[in-house]
Order: structure tokens, then sequence, then C-alpha cells
């Protein structure tokens, strides 16, 4: 109990400190917690929202510091929530290559005040929130890209050493989801007690004392359950600043603090208390303490081990004795001994000790079997029935002698014999089936003595038998068993006894002819001698006459008599050119003479005589000349020339008139005419065209004699020949051409002016010329320079900006310290993107925020002005 008191009061301190509500304090400089790349961090697609709770202590001056959370890579992938220059509030995500900012007004954000900052996206929004009121919104429609660097709190991981947050953080969350403004304002200032599964980190820097000594406490805890733990580099750890500090102040959840497992193996009658609980046997029993602040969970794995029981029985012989603990036992009893402390487990140990002394063993067996069995007891053998004593020496245990009496008795076998009479067959009680008589069969069974008991089988078999009783009958047959058939039968038996007192079993095969009649139907040409001698001329069907059937029966014919007439015609034909008649032939000339015999439908002689007519056919050729198809006198389209095809017509005789087609077809052709030109072009129409265009035609006749259509395809490639001048220089905005300056006063060239930018020396008017790869040449306007030497000179010191183009990064410097700058990017519009100030000759300008295009650098000075073009890529 002592133990466990100690351990719920340790619980209690430890809680009391560690539910502290503290913050981190950043110094701006080289602070940072590094949150690894775990994969629940790198969130992509069209939602998110980032959270936390600041307490600034400065602005840092350029927009891309003061990371509050920071994931973010080189290629535009991943998200940013920053307080930039002036006071800003800004949200950035990245969609790969490129960057998404929305960015609150200057002095939005306040110094030395605990404030709530939210950024959220859904696909279409960006959003900022201050202390859960949303003061911007951007629309975009973009899919966050995946950042394969470290999540950081309080600087960028991937520029270390800089873009620090200065003052103190709280209560950081990271969704993956897109959090609305009432959600936002709903938990702001309530730590969560259920952490949702859309919480991929959160950190509510509940950690070490605040302002104290704090230089062991070097990670930042993860309550999300995703393992995204910070590691803290560079900060002191100790003092009010880069340090553990007191944190905004929350409505809070008071933690579970889990106190150790203990595990306990004790014997029989032991018994622990946990709180108010106590436990006495086997089990796994969870207690919690109820403390200040937050519970301790105590966790008892309890085992109670009953105490060993162990009984052995000995049967032994005169003299043996045997040693259980301190005492020692031999004569015959039961005896019960505690061996304290000694089980393996260190528990008591329970010993029963049942022993019988004696000086011999005696054993009684007894045994009824059937003769041939012959028990052996010692050196004896016994196979008859009697009762025999032997004296086994040293056999009983402990080595006495052991006096076996044996009482046997053997049983004897017995015979029979089965005598039986049957009819073909008898199934045996050996369930074999005998079809003949038989007399050696045998079959064992038990008698009631339980021995064998041998059956011998006396078997005589005698026949049933069988007939036929065969009759042939007409139309009906009444057989033996009374039964009147009808038809011809080969089934129906009759079962009678025969001498053998067997059934005997007649099966009768009947034949039933039958009488019949029938029709004798016949068609005749003029007359017909029937079969009974009779000779008609008109048809005739009540005439019968009867015979006997093949089978002796009657045989009743009828009569069905039609007589048909002899007929002859003449097949008169008109018709075109030939005829081939039914006879076979064809005739090319006129025919009266020709006859032809056949049988007419009714099966008699007709005689027809041809008188043929002939009319002759006309043909000729149809010449066609066609463009692309042509569809003909038969209907049909062609699209190929052709002089094969025909067509039939009925010309005024009534016969056919053949046309045949000669055409000829010529196609239709088309092309394209791809031009490209400097600023105009005048086509094969005669019509001139300054700008792109595809959908011009132009229609001529080609070597068939159809039509040509040729399609323009033009390409006007303009020179931009428009420029920016700023004080003594002026830039060409085209890129990428070839460049000759000259001066406009006496139009001569610039000798060695073939860059994109022209710096005059002194005053005047100037233009470029501009070359592209095409060959096209154009000149931009002149330009007038009146301030060269005037602010130039006035800022008194060589600037110099490199690389340039540039990427992201580019230097300025100066030659001289000038004091204090300020330093403004515009773009071409004059549209202000980075506003910084400095007293230091070497400054760095982090451009990769912007987007690829022309921009000017321009430094300001107490003392004048300097501007210098620079191109981002």
């Amino acid at each position: 109990m002592k133990n466990l008191y100690l351990l719920a009061l340790t619980l209690f301190l430890f809680n009391s400190n560690f539910y502290a509500q503290n913050g981190l304090s950043f110094d701006g400089t080289n602070d940072q917690v590094d949150c690894g790349n775990n994969t629940s961090v790198q969130i992509t697609g069209t939602s998110i929202t980032l959270e936390a709770w600041i307490y600034p202590t400065s602005w840092q001056t350029n927009i891309w510091q003061g990371n509050i959370i920071n994931k973010e890579s080189l290629a535009g992938g991943g998200y940013m929530l920053r307080c930039g220059a002036g006071g800003k509030l800004n949200f950035n995500i990245g969609s790969g290559p490129g960057w998404n900012e929305i960015s609150s007004s200057t002095n939005i954000l306040t110094l030395n005040t605990w404030q709530h900052v939210a950024g959220t996206y859904d696909g279409s929004f960006l959003r900022i929130y201050l202390n859960g009121v949303i003061v911007d919104s951007l629309v975009k429609t973009i899919s966050m890209a995946n950042s394969t660097s470290a999540l950081g709190v309080g600087y960028a991981p991937i520029y270390a050493g800089s873009r620090n947050f200065p003052g103190i953080i709280d209560e950081v969350r990271v969704w993956d989801i897109t959090r609305s403004e009432a959600e936002i304002a709903a938990d702001m200032n309530n730590e969560l007690c259920s952490i949702p599964s859309s919480v991929k980190a959160y950190y509510t820097f509940n950690q070490g004392i605040a302002s104290g000594t704090n230089t062991t406490i070097t990670t930042l805890t993860d309550l999300s359950g995703n393992g995204n733990t910070g590691t803290l580099s560079n900060l002191a750890l100790s003092g009010t600043t880069s340090n553990w500090v007191t944190g905004k102040t929350f409505t809070p959840c008071y933690p579970v603090c889990y106190g150790p497992t203990q595990t306990l193996v004790e014997c029989d009658g032991y018994s622990i208390t946990v709180g108010s609980n106590t436990y006495t046997t086997t089990g796994v029993y969870t207690d919690t303490l109820v403390g200040v602040g937050c519970d301790s969970i105590v966790v008892t794995d309890l085992t109670v081990n009953l105490n060993p029981l162990f009984t052995q029985t000995l049967v032994e012989c005169t003299g043996y004795s045997i040693t259980v603990g301190t005492n020692t036992y031999s004569t015959t009893g039961v005896y019960v001994d505690t061996l304290v402390a000694s089980s393996s487990l260190g528990c008591d140990s329970i010993v029963t000790t049942d022993l019988t002394v004696g000086s011999y063993k005696t054993s009684n067996q007894v045994f009824s079997e059937c003769i041939g069995f012959v028990l052996v007891v010692g050196t004896n053998s016994y196979s008859t029935t009697g009762v025999y004593h032997d004296t086994l020496s040293g056999m009983a245990t402990g080595g006495c002698d052991s006096i076996v009496n044996t009482d046997l008795t053997i049983l004897n076998t017995s015979s029979s014999t089965d005598t039986r009479t049957e009819c073909d067959s008898l199934v045996w009680i050996n369930g074999i089936t005998y079809t003949s008589s038989n007399t050696t069969a045998k079959d064992t069974l038990l008698n009631i003595a339980g021995c064998d008991s041998v059956i011998t089988l006396n078997l005589t078999i005698t026949n049933s038998t069988t007939s036929i009783d065969t009759h042939t009958a007409c139309d009906t047959y009444t057989w033996i068993n009374g039964v009147t058939y009808t038809a011809s039968n080969s089934t129906a038996t009759h079962t009678l006894t025969n001498a053998a007192n067997c059934d005997s079993v007649v099966t009768l095969n009947l034949t039933v002819n039958n009488s019949t009649s029938s029709t004798d139907v016949i068609s005749a040409c003029g007359s017909h001698t029937w079969i009974n001698g009779v000779t008609y001329t008109s048809s005739n069907n009540t005439a019968n006459y009867t015979v006997l059937n093949a089978a002796g029966c009657d045989s009743v014919i009828s009569l069905n008599l039609t007589i048909n007439q002899i007929y002859a015609t003449t097949d008169v034909q008109t018709v075109c050119d030939s005829l081939t008649w039914v006879d076979g032939i064809t005739y090319y000339s006129n025919n009266s003479i020709a006859t032809y015999q056949t049988t007419s439908v009714l099966g008699c002689d007709s005689v027809a005589t041809l008188n043929l007519t002939l009319i002759n056919s006309t043909i000729f050729v149809d010449v066609v000349h066609a463009c692309g198809s042509y569809t003909w006198s038969n209907g049909v389209t062609y699209t190929a020339s052709n002089n094969t095809a025909t067509d039939t017509l009925v010309s005024t005789n009534g016969c056919d008139s053949v046309v045949m087609l000669d055409l000829t077809l010529g196609y239709a052709t088309s092309g394209s005419d791809i031009q490209t030109s400097c600023d105009s072009l005048t086509w094969i129409n005669g019509i001139t065209y300054y700008s792109n265009n595809s959908n011009v035609y132009h229609t001529i006749v080609n070597a068939t004699g159809c039509d040509s259509v040729v399609r323009l395809f033009l390409t006007i490639i303009p020179i931009d020949v428009s420029t920016s001048s700023n004080w003594s220089s002026i830039s060409a905005n085209a890129i990428g051409m070839t460049y000759q300056w000259m001066d406009c006063s006496d139009n001569s060239l610039i000798a060695g002016a073939t860059n994109i930018t022209y710096t005059a020396t002194v005053n005047g008017s100037y233009a470029v010329i501009i070359s592209n790869s095409t060959g096209c040449v154009d000149t931009s306007d002149c330009v007038n320079l009146t301030n060269v030497g005037i602010n130039e000179g006035e800022l008194n010191t060589v600037v110099s900006l490199y690389p340039n183009p540039t990427s992201d990064l580019v230097n300025l410097t100066m030659a001289d310290n000038v004091g204090k700058v300020q330093i403004n990017v515009l773009d071409i519009s004059g549209k202000s993107y980075i506003e910084m100030y400095s007293k230091s000759k070497n400054i760095e300008i982090d451009l990769s925020g912007l987007e690829s295009g022309v921009y000017f650098v321009r430094v300001n000075s107490d003392t004048g002005q300097k501007t210098i073009r620079l191109i981002k890529f």
C-alpha cells in the first residue's frame, strides 16, 4: 500500500506540472521546431485548415518571413500560415509549380497581443480568419501539391536560419478538412478534448515549466496520434524568451495520466488494495484514482497461485519407511504434511501419503474360457477346469512375494445339422443363396456357454417348371384363365402345381389376326376393267369384292373409280427475240407446226401445238462526262468512270431497248496554302490580309475540268515594338529577339547597343530595331529621355543586381553605404509586390512567390532613386 500511495502522489504532482497551459517562445532568428515529413501531414487535394494562437513581439521586414506553420518545397507544393511584414496575415497553398496566396491588409495583426489566426481552402476559395472572424477571401480553383520537406513550426524548413517567427506560438492545429467560420470560432478558445481523425497534427505546447530551466524538454508532443513529434533546435530553453513560457489560457481538457502497470505473482491468501478496491484472486484490474487536474489509471496484473497439492500412494513390504518434510512413516496409514514455501513459486505444498506396509501381496483372478485356452502363471501352465495357487517370489511392489489365486473354467463347443427342402433356392443363416442341393455348407455361432457351435446344412432343392401355350385365332380368343383376348398377347401367365409340388407357370403365346377391309382407289383415262371382271366407262364408288387375306380372314375390297378425259390445245405466243418452249427447244423465228405431248394434271394424254410470233429488241450507247459523281437513268450514282453499266428500257414495239453507259468522271480537288508573313499577305484572290486567318477559300478549274478549292492558313508574326523607360534607360518588351538601338535625331545606329535595354549617356530621342527568328523586322516609336544624369547622380553610388535573369533569389549590392534605403519590387504596371527597408549594402530579395515576367527593382534613399529592370523566369 505504501508503494501505491507514492505512485498516486507522483502522478498527482506530475499532472499538476504537466497541465500548465504553456506556449513556446521563438527568438525570430534561428529558433525552430522540426515536426518531420510523416504521410499524415502530406495533405493534397482541395481541403485544408491551419490554425494557431500567436503573440508576435516584432514584425519581420520580408513578406515571406514570420512563418507560423510551414511545409513547402522549392517545386511549389505544400502550405504556409505566416505573420508577414507590417502585421499582414498571409496564407499560401502550393499547386506545383506555383504558389497561391491570400494576404490581408497591413497592420491587421497586433504586436504583444494574443490573437487566433487561421487559413482554409475548399477547392474554390482561399480564406483567412482573425479571432474566429473571416477577414478576406480569394477565388482559386486548384489542387494542392505535395511537399517533400518537413512540417515546421516557427520557421521554414527549406530556408533554415531565415523566415523565422518572433514571438510566442500556442495551440497549433493542422486539419485535412475545410472548417467553417462557425466551427473555427466555436473551438478556438478550447483545447480539443476528443481529437477527430481529420486532425493530422495537434500541438498544445503544455510542456515544461514556464520560464524555468527546461533544457531536457527538447521535443514537442503531437496529440493527434499520428506521431508528428517536433524536435526543438537552437532554443535556449531557459529564461523568459526562446523557452517554454506561459501560453494562451484555454478551457482545458483534463487529461488522463496513466501510471505504470504493476505485475504481482503471489500465493493463496494474498490480498492487495488499490483505491477503494481489494483483490485476492488472479486477474487484471484497472482502477481510476481521481486527482486534481487529471485522473490516474493504475493497472494491476495479479496472479494468485493456489498451494500445490500432491498425493502419493505406496504399497511396500515390512521394513519400508518414507520421510516427508520432517516426518518419517513406516506403517500403514494416510498422512498429510505441509511443506512451507517449498514450491517453485514460493508457496506452501500439501503432500498426502497413502502408505500400505505388508509382508506379501495377494491377487485373485477368475477365467471362463473355451477348449484350447492355456493360462500361464509364473512357471505353471493351466488348460483344464480347476482352482490353482501360485507364489511369485519378489514380484510385489517393494520386492515382496505375490500370491496368485486362479479359478479357471474350460467350456465345451457344440455341433448340429439343419435339414431343409426348398423350391429353386435358399438364403441360409450364413447369408449365402443356394440354388442347388447342398450337404457340406457349415456356419459357426456362439452357444449359450459362449463357445463355438458348428451347424451343417442338409439342403434339397426342387425346381419349379414353366411352359408356353401357343394359339392363333381370328379377332378374339378365350384362354384357360377365363380371360377373352382381342389382341395378340405373349405376357399373360397362369400358375399350376407340378409333380414336385412347386409352381408350374404357363405363359400364353397368342396371335390374333383381324378381318380386313380396304378401298381400291383408281383413276383411269376413258375406261377401266376391275378385279371382278366388269369394265367401267364412268366413275364408280359402290362396287365391292371379298377375298381371304394373308392371315386367313375375310378381306372386303370397295372400288373408288374416277374416269378422266383426253385433251388437245394450241399455245399462242408473241415474244421478243427468241422463245424456249416446253419442249426445251429455243425458237428464233415464227413457228406454227411444233407440237408437244404430255400428261395432263389428271394423268391423261394432252397434246399442245405452238403458234409463235417473234419481235426483235434494240441497243445503243449513252456517252457522258461529269465531275465527282453521276446518277444515271438506272438510279445508280457512279463515283468512278464506267463503260460496263447497262440499263434496259421498253421500246415502242414492247420489247427491250438496252442502253450502255460510257461515263468519264473528273474530280474536284482541294489543297492548303500555308503562309507565314511578318505583317500582311496579298493572296491569289487579290485580297490583302493583316491578321491570322484559316477560313479563306478560293476556287479554280483543275486539269480534269472540275473545281479545285484552295484554303489559306495564314500566320502573321507581329513584333512587339512597345518599350518601357525609366529615367535614363529604355527596355524593349519583346523577349528573345535581336535588338539594335538607334538615335532618332539622325536615324543613325548606335554602335554596340544590341541588348534588350539601352541606357543613354545623354538626353535624346531613341528607338530600337527588333528582328525575330523568321526574318521579320520592325522599329519601335522614338522615346525621349530627359532625366539622364539627374536622379542617378543623386543616389551617388553604384547599384548592382544579380543574377539577372533569376528564378527565385536575387542580390542587391550598393558600392557605398548610403544609409537606410527603401526597396520595392514592381511589375510593369507599377504594382508593388515586395517592399522592404535596409541599412545594409548587401540585400537578398526572395522572388520565389512571384510569377515569371518582367519586374523593376526601385531603390529609394534620402539622396535619390535608382530603378533596375529584372527578369524572373
